[in-house]
């Protein structure tokens, strides 16, 4: 049986992951010299910059909206 608490936490790391991802393979995926892998790399950058771009839009609507409707019942 899985544990949902434990993967719920684990959910909140994608985020990091993938900003960690965009950032740290950026240099290789777009200022160096071309070689065989980096379009591939390149591929993973950007990806990583757009889930991470989507995650923060929604942790930020959540946010939002919990704000706005904590105080009614």
């Amino acid at each position: 049986m899985i544990n949902f608490c434990f993967a719920h936490k684990w959910l909140r790391l994608f985020a990091a992951s993938w900003i960690i991802n965009a950032i740290w393979f950026y240099k290789q995926a777009f200022k160096v010299e071309p070689y065989r892998q980096q379009a591939e790399i390149r591929k993973y950058v950007i990806r990583s910059a757009i889930g991470t771009f989507i995650w923060i839009i929604i942790i930020v609507s959540w946010n939002i909206i919990f704000q706005l409707l904590r105080t009614q019942n």
